[in-house]
Parts: structure tokens; sequence; C-alpha cells
């Protein structure tokens, strides 16, 4: 590996690129950071101290290092000199993680490259490679999260080795001019999926990235109630009376029910406080049959009296008869690490057995608590770490023999032990078959959209029996929502995403044989906003989705 020459010795400009400090350099930094700052050293005893700029007083460093009670991070530092002696350094924000849990390990450089392993509490999911200028990233993923990395290099090829579940592997990424490749091993190569949102999706949330959440939510808070406002004094003064709305049809042969199968079917809801729609809390069911029963049903409710034409569609979900598995978009939920996921359902023939899917919670720039965090909530994958989990935090998780449980994270509802992915967001809504007391307190929760705030919401329940329910609809209040929930029988159940455009649950069946056939989605309420396709080309959020098996 070169190394910078002495102090007084200019290197060739053309020579760009980055370089292990000189000793004395090195020593001197860390001198300069030690109250801020620990500067690592690497296996050889050297100080992690590299050079981003030629010549022998560099304006910029990387270091490796940690502070107290952290785990290690690489920085950027800026030096000043005077009279050829550093004056002073100035320490950077971290180069890629951000969080206590979340570090960065085993930094090295090779002619214009730097290159580091990123870790998850514990967990070493993918490897940086920079250029100098570190205007360029690229980032590729371990198979699977993995208890040890170790990185080398020798003549322009970076070497991998990953221990997972007890077991070495390896894998090489050649370090060329037009940009580093994998030549051989497991890694992936992770890259930026398309944006499919609307424009004005994409313009809002540009315009949130800007100005910031807590910006748009008030604007947001603002329009919604004002909307609310003109269409309870049109309702009213037209004299409407609420509609049977349109839903999914059967997309699944007639169940044939018989006594041994009618005690797993939900009871049917019987609103109470206003007249009641035809068909209004009668199950219907709805996508395939297993083992001679209905694997799902789905009803609609009118749960506001205030305000008639709202709407909450639900869908029981059995998950003996059906497996649930959760998805990563190509850009939430926000990964420590780098990583994000297809946000796709399956394709080829494990896409035969997909009966439904519907979205997950809010966006990782959540403002929470009253201030703006990213990766608020925790999120998992299959083994994949995207960010920790949050004590308390309402936590519905899939785990390896195909349990699913929900609840708030720390408690008895939510064993640690086998899982396999998890998604958390805000509090429960509903606990213990009660409305959460603080439901309606908006500055206990101080989510983006108030919780009084009527607009297009989401939600998923667990019954006392195990069974799923899905709540979607509008306008909703957090607390007509969570009214669904408890009437559908949830004895806990927690808040997903909002907004028509986020709220989804599509059905979808097979058509044709073989390699011939596809998928078709139908909605499960025509006035979702999303069309039946969702999921079947890449999502920007993460989604849960269903399979026969």
């Amino acid at each position: 590996m070169a190394i910078v020459a002495a102090l007084t010795v200019h290197p060739t400009p053309a020579l760009h690129a980055v370089h292990r400090a000189d000793p004395r350099l090195a020593a001197s930094v860390a001198r300069s950071l030690r109250p801020h700052l620990s500067v690592l050293r690497d296996a050889s005893g050297a100080l992690d101290v590299f050079s981003l700029s030629p010549g022998a007083w560099p304006d910029s460093v990387l270091v490796d290092g940690y502070r107290p009670g952290q785990v290690p991070r690489v920085y950027r530092a800026g030096l000043a000199w005077s009279g050829g002696e550093l004056s002073a350094a100035s320490l950077g924000k971290p180069l890629a993680s951000s969080i206590a849990s979340a570090g960065d390990y085993d930094l090295g450089c090779a002619g214009s490259f730097v290159f580091y392993a990123t870790a998850v509490s514990g967990q070493f999911q993918t490897i940086s490679v920079l250029r100098d200028s570190l205007s360029q990233r690229w980032l590729f993923a371990l198979p699977s999260p993995a208890a040890k990395v170790q990185l080398t290099e020798a003549g322009g090829v970076l070497g991998v080795r990953y221990l997972i579940s007890g077991s070495w592997g390896s894998a090489k990424i050649a370090l060329a001019s037009s940009g580093p490749h994998v030549v051989s091993g497991g890694l992936a190569r992770v890259s930026t999926g398309q944006n499919h949102n609307s424009l004005f999706i994409q313009v809002v949330e540009g315009v949130r990235q800007y100005l910031g959440s807590a910006v748009v939510a008030t604007a947001e808070n603002v329009f919604y109630q004002f909307s609310d406002a003109l269409q309870r004094l049109f309702y009213h003064a037209a004299g409407l009376k609420p509609q049977t709305p349109s839903m999914a049809t059967s997309t699944g042969p007639k169940p044939r029910i018989g006594g041994a199968q009618l005690g797993d079917l939900p009871h049917d809801i019987v609103p109470s406080g206003w007249p009641k729609s035809p068909g209004e809390g009668v199950w219907t069911p709805v996508g395939p049959v297993v083992g001679g029963a209905p694997a799902m049903e789905e009803t609609f409710l009118h749960p506001d009296p205030q305000r008639p034409w709202a709407t909450a569609y639900l869908v029981w979900i059995n998950p003996a008869a059906l497996r649930l598995h959760y998805v990563a978009g190509t850009e939430e939920p926000t990964s420590l690490s780098g990583i994000h996921g297809t946000g796709l359902l399956p394709s080829g023939p494990a896409a035969a057995s997909v009966v439904a899917a519907f979205n997950s919670g809010f966006k990782s720039d959540t403002v929470y608590n009253g201030q703006e965090f990213k990766t608020t909530f925790g999120a998992m994958v299959d083994g994949e770490l995207y960010s920790p989990p949050v004590r308390g935090i309402a936590t519905l998780a899939i785990y390896k023999n195909g349990r699913v449980a929900l609840g708030a994270w720390g408690t008895r509802s939510v064993p640690q032990a086998g899982l396999l992915s998890y998604r958390q967001n805000l509090p429960l809504i509903v606990e213990n078959g009660e409305l959460n007391p603080l439901i309606n307190d908006a500055s206990a929760w101080g989510i983006v959209v108030g919780n009084s705030t009527y607009v297009w919401r989401s939600g998923i329940g667990i019954t006392q029996r195990g069974d799923l329910v899905y709540v979607g609809g509008g306008p909703l209040s957090v607390s007509t929502l969570a009214q669904s929930l408890q009437a559908a029988g949830a004895v806990r159940a927690m808040q997903l995403d909002i907004n028509s455009y986020w709220v989804t649950f599509n059905f979808y069946h097979w058509v044709g044989s073989g390699s011939a056939g596809y998928l078709a989605g139908e909605k499960l309420a025509s006035a979702m906003t999303r069309p039946a396709d969702r999921y079947l080309s890449p999502d920007t959020r993460d989604f849960f989705y269903l399979t026969r098996p």
C-alpha cells in the first residue's frame, strides 16, 4: 500500500489517490481529535488515517475511530496547517452510518478507492467501495447477515471473507478504473430501484425531503381538516345516506362450510349507533379455499356516525391457512447498512401461490414524539436487519416456523426467538381489546398527520385466536380505525400507512398454467387509489403479501 512521503515532500499531483497517511501525520491527527474521537489501529499497528488529497499537507482525511459507548465508524476530518505543521483537525459526520447500533469496520484503501464493511447490531450486511472524492459509492450485499467480515486488498482486487452460520465464505471485487465489480463469490451489487410513484407524489416527497416532514405535515393537516368540513357541509345539506360500497368479488371457488369449519369463521359485526347499510358487517368469502374453508373473508363498516360516508374495508385472514411474508421496497424502509428490497411480489413458479398483498407502515423519516428521525421504527426482512427494534412500539412479526405475532416490542406477545421478519409502526392503537387511552392525544404521539385528522388510513390487528384483520379506508381518524379493528375482534392492533395513495389491499390469482401463466390483481375496494397490479412492478414502499401452502 502506498505511503505518503515525509511531510515536506509533495507527491506528483497526477498521483491523486487515497493513501495511508504518514505515521507522523496520523499521530498528529489522532492527537488533535482525541477530545472527540479515538482513532483505531489496524492489524499492523498503524493508525487508520487516510489522506484524501495530494500533497504533504492534505486538507481532508478519513479516520477509522469511535466515540465512547459507540461502535466504530468512518469519519471525514478537515485539517488546518500553520507553518508546515498541523494546527487543527475538525471532525465531520460519519461517512455512512448514523446511529449507535450501526458501525463501519475494516477501513482500507487501494489506489483511488476506499472500502469498508457495515454492520447493524453486530450483523455484517454490506461492503461499501468509494472513489477518493467520495462522490461515487458502490454497495455490495453479503448473501445473508454475517458474524464476521475480513477485507484484504492485493493487485487491485478486494478480497472479502465472511462468516455465516459458522462457515466461512469468500468473494472478490475487482477495483477497476470503470468501477468495482464482483468477479467471484456470492456478493450482490445493490442498485437503486426505479421510482414508479406518480409525478405528484414524487413532487410531494421531494418537498418533504427539502422542507422536512413537520412542515409538510402541517400543510396536510390544514388541507384534510378543510376537506372534512366541506364534505360534512355538503353531505348533510344534500341529505345523503351511506351506500353499499363496491368491493372485490370472490376470486376462488365457493367455500364448503360445514359445522367443523363454521367456528373458524369470524362473527358478523353488528354496528351500533347508526343505521346499518345492506351487507355491512357481514363477512363474505374471498380468495382461495384451504382445507375446505375460506382462508379470507371481507366486509365493510361505516364506523363514524358523524361521517356516514366514511367507509372502512376489512379483510379477515386465517394465518393457519396462509403464510405471511414481508418485502422491503426499493427505498423504504431506510437501511442503516445500505441494503434495500425489490419492492416486488415473487416471480416465476413461486408467484402462483400469491393470493393477496397489502401496504406496510410509515416512511422512515417520520415525525414521532415531536421530533423528526431517520429509521425511528425497526424493520427486519428475512433475517436482514434494516433498523433495530424500538422497545414498546407496535410490531408485526413473522417467525421462521410461519407463526405470526402482533404486539408491543419487549412484551410476551412478541417473542424474539425464531424471528424471521418484523415491522414496527407507532404505539399500539388497541391493546388487551381496549383502545389506547392516548389515542386522541396528538401531543403524545406527534405523528405526521394528527390522530384526529380524517384521512385514508390502514391498520392490522390480531384476534384472541390468532387470526389477522386488515382495515383500510377513509376518511378515518386513528380512533375510528381502531374501533373498526376492535369491532372485528382484534385484541391488539397497530396503524399502518395513511393517505389514499399508500393504502392498498389487492387480491391476486393465477391465470393460465405453467410458465405461460401470470398474476392478475383485484382491488379490495374500487375506492382504493392504486391499481390492482401494484407490487407487480417495483414499489418504493415495503409491503406484506400472503401465499397459500
